[in-house]
């Protein structure tokens, strides 16, 4: 499906009703992407602002009990937008985490999906720059480049 038909269906949202049902169909076009599909969603949220509707939602996958990768797709003001993220579990509790951040020194990217994009481009992109952040974590702890690079593939 293309974004530009993601966000016509979108800015149809008129009541609470229809953002909730939205948001729905909104994260099972992601959690139908593979290799994403089987990751764990968190934190939906949505909400008529006066530009439109805001939706978002987390998308994360544990890698350890002091990482996880966050990919967070948005809807706002007409634009599809996904962050992705390196996350560092602070006190070592994995998902059970009380206290996470960004790992220091890594990229949180910016995907600005465009209109005739479809979203499995959209998917392939910032699968890319989660698997480009994976990498370089391995390399932080020691991986040769190409060593790491292979351990990416694999696992994904």
């Amino acid at each position: 499906m293309k974004v530009k038909t993601i966000l016509a269906k979108a800015a149809k949202c008129s009541s609470d009703r229809d953002a909730h049902e939205f948001l729905s169909f909104f994260r099972e076009l992601f959690t139908q992407s593979k290799p994403i599909n089987e990751w764990e969603t968190q934190n939906d949220d949505y909400m008529l602002e006066d530009s439109g509707l805001f939706t978002n939602f987390e998308l994360v996958r544990i890698l350890s009990d002091y990482y996880a990768i966050n990919i967070t797709p948005e809807i706002r003001d007409g634009t599809l937008s996904i962050f992705v993220r390196l996350d560092n579990f602070l006190d070592g509790w994995g998902s059970a985490s009380q206290s996470w951040e960004a790992v220091e020194g890594l990229p949180v990217t910016l995907v600005l999906a465009e209109p005739d994009q479809t979203i499995a481009q959209v998917v392939k992109t910032v699968v890319h720059s989660a698997q480009e952040n994976h990498s370089q974590l391995l390399q932080r702890l020691g991986v040769p480049a190409t060593e790491a690079a292979r351990i990416v593939k694999k696992i994904w």
